[in-house]
């Protein structure tokens, strides 16, 4: 419609990228104390609790702040690229989102290249049958 706002013409899209927003800048700054015990989570054997850190994970990449808490710790894309592979297709999707947003900064992508077998991950779970994890690995 003529001289109305996007905001207005879709409300209920806007106020869930809103709440989106609002969740992963609360959990970049609930989260960082406690991203090493996330690492812990995926380092040990795949635990049925690789699926909650994962997705916390991927919050926490949603905001520039938890991206680069993230980032801090040289594990991390080491253990996303081990989801990747996984075969678990809520770890995969996840991780791949988590890799997306890492990859928007430049050390993320620089660290993406350099963990051996990451970009062969990436472009093998872009033949997922998952539209979330195809569209997440580009």
């Amino acid at each position: 419609a003529k001289g109305t706002s996007p905001q207005q013409e879709h409300p209920s899209t806007w106020a869930q990228l809103y709440a989106q927003e609002y969740v992963a800048r609360m959990a970049s700054t609930t989260y960082p104390l406690s991203i090493p015990a996330m690492m812990s989570v995926l380092d040990d054997e795949r635990t049925a609790n690789s699926q909650e850190a994962v997705f916390a994970m991927s919050l926490v990449s949603c905001d520039e702040n938890g991206r680069t808490a993230l980032l801090q710790d040289p594990r991390c894309c080491r253990l996303l690229s081990g989801l990747l592979q996984s075969g678990d297709t809520v770890c995969v999707r996840f991780a791949a989102l988590c890799m997306a947003n890492l990859s928007l900064e430049e050390e993320g992508r620089e660290i993406i290249t350099d963990v051996a077998g990451c970009m062969e991950a990436l472009v093998d779970d872009v033949r997922s049958s998952d539209a979330d994890v195809q569209r997440f690995c580009l």
